[in-house]
This record gives structure tokens, C-alpha cells and sequence, in this order.
């Protein structure tokens, strides 16, 4: 049952891949994304459902259009693989062996963290999170990659509806984001935790209010790490909303440190390649960064 689940899991991410690449190539250029069906760039001849299979298609054809015989860009099955890479990895990670669904919660009484059982459902979900999160940067990246833009309207349109299910859905934080960073902190438990120290009878939840924190603090390091990449070409439209969501899917202080960790990888790959891939190692960085912390931390 789990394994089956794991792979249905995967095949949709790779189906979500082969999207993501109708996406890449079409948005920017102010293209329907649902009509007309794919077709060869360079032919335009529609291509057949058996031959767009995920993955295995761009194989079978011999990585060549079976109507004008000219090579197929690499990148789609390539963009596929990832695509199913990251849902497939997260569901590995959240689905427990044999289904048991449990999530580590900080025990501020005890000092401790304590396991407390996670529906079917929040596991799916949580999944479902973390996986569109990382998907969106992969896309944004290769926009940036084929030095492409978006309109900010398809941007927020993203945004809005995960902010509205991350104040429905306080599961998707099994462990407070302060507990993770400061699980012994006492002294300065008031001022880290911003929940309660803003927290009022008639206004939002604690967790509702970390919520917008961390949407505001992904903004505001967004900004400063574009101010430390002025003299490279990056793109600001893309950058400010990817920074805005990892706030918002994360919280100030797993942002903080994707946004540390990307910039050294970037300033990495600008002295290997001259040229400053920004979202792809935003992208890189917080896809590791989250496995780490849910090996740590489930």
C-alpha cells in the first residue's frame, strides 16, 4: 500500500513536470497554457499522446520529433525527472513505514518534543505543500534560466490561495518554527515568538500571525539579498516573490537560512559558470535544506 501510494505520488510529479515545461516555454510569452495542445516547436505538429509520455517519451522517440526528425531539447525530460525527484522524496519522507503517522510537537511544559498522530489526509496535504513550493521555484528558475519574466498578476495568483490554506491548516507546521531553532531558549522565548508577543483575544491565532510573519520576512530578505546581488543580473520580479513565498511555506527562520545558504551557492556557480542562476539555487538550496530538517526532526 505505502510503496504503491509513493509511486502514484511520483507519477504525478512527473506528469506535474511535463506541465511545468508547457509553463516555462509558454507564460512568458503570454501563450495559452491550455490551448493549443503541445505541439513540436519547430514543426508544430501536435504530438501524440503516447509519444508525451513523461519521462520515458522524449526516450522512446530517440530524443528526436517523429514528425521532422529535429532533436528535442533535453531539458524536458530532464525538468520531469526533477519534477518526480521532489514529490516522490517528500512522500518517502512523510509516509512513515507501515502508515503510521506521527508528528514530533514541542512540549514547552516538558521541554521536550513529543509525538502526536497525523491523519491520512494532513500527511497528503503536507506532501501537497511542500512539493508545490518546490516545483514553483524549479519553474521560476528556469523562466530566470531562459532569461524570461513574468507578469507580478500570475505571481500573486499563486500566493493567495496557499496563504489562505496555511491559516486553514495549522498541521502543515507540525513543529513551530520557533521550536525548531530555539527548543531551549527561555530568556528570549518573548522575543522570538512573535505569535505571543502580537497575539490578541480578538485577533488572528498565534500560528496565523507567524504565518504573515514569515511572509514579511520573506520579503524583507528578499530585498536584502537582492541588494547583495546588485552587480548581477538577476531577476527582480521573480526573485521577490519566490522570497515572499519561502517566507510564507517556511517561516522567518528556515527563510533566513535558505536565503544564506543560496546566496553562497550562487556566488558558487557565478565563479565556476560568469553567470548568476539566483532561483535555480534558491531552489537547490531549500529542497536540501528541508530534507535535512524533516530527517532531523520526523
Amino acid at each position: 500500500m505505502e510503496t504503491l501510494l509513493i509511486v502514484w505520488l511520483g507519477m504525478i510529479g512527473a506528469t506535474v513536470g511535463s506541465f511545468l515545461n508547457v509553463v516555462v516555454y509558454r507564460l512568458p510569452r503570454s501563450e495559452s497554457i491550455v490551448s493549443p495542445p503541445s505541439h513540436c516547436p519547430k514543426c508544430n505538429h501536435k504530438i501524440r499522446p503516447y509519444d508525451n509520455l513523461p519521462i520515458v517519451g522524449w526516450f522512446l522517440l530517440g530524443g528526436k520529433c517523429r514528425d521532422c526528425k529535429l532533436p528535442i531539447n533535453f531539458r524536458y525530460p530532464l525538468v520531469e525527472t526533477l519534477a518526480c525527484v521532489i514529490v516522490t522524496t517528500f512522500a518517502v519522507l512523510l509516509f512513515p513505514v507501515e502508515l503510521t503517522f506521527i508528528r514530533p510537537t514541542y512540549d514547552a511544559t516538558a521541554n521536550c518534543f513529543i509525538s502526536v498522530p497525523m491523519a491520512f489526509h494532513e500527511v497528503l496535504i503536507r506532501v501537497f505543500w511542500l512539493s508545490t513550493f518546490h516545483l514553483f521555484l524549479l519553474t521560476l528558475g528556469l523562466i530566470e534560466f531562459d532569461k524570461q519574466t513574468l507578469s507580478a498578476k500570475w505571481l500573486a495568483f499563486f500566493l493567495i490561495p496557499f496563504l489562505i490554506l496555511g491559516m486553514c491548516c495549522p498541521f502543515l507546521f507540525p513543529v513551530s518554527r520557533y521550536s525548531y531553532w530555539f527548543p531551549y531558549a527561555s530568556n528570549f522565548k518573548d522575543i522570538f515568538e512573535i505569535g505571543k508577543v502580537l497575539k490578541r483575544p480578538s485577533m488572528l491565532s498565534s500560528q496565523k500571525i507567524d504565518l504573515l510573519a514569515g511572509t514579511l520576512a520573506g520579503f524583507v530578505f528578499g530585498r536584502i539579498a537582492l541588494w547583495s546581488m546588485k552587480q548581477t543580473k538577476t531577476n527582480k520580479t521573480l526573485w521577490s516573490i519566490a522570497a515572499i513565498a519561502t517566507g510564507l511555506f517556511f517561516g522567518w527562520q528556515m527563510a533566513l537560512t535558505i536565503f544564506v545558504g543560496a546566496l553562497l551557492l550562487n556566488g558558487v556557480v557565478i565563479f565556476v559558470t560568469r553567470q548568476s542562476y539566483a532561483l535555480l539555487s534558491l531552489a537547490t538550496v531549500s529542497f536540501f535544506v528541508n530534507v535535512a530538517m524533516l530527517l532531523m526532526k520526523w
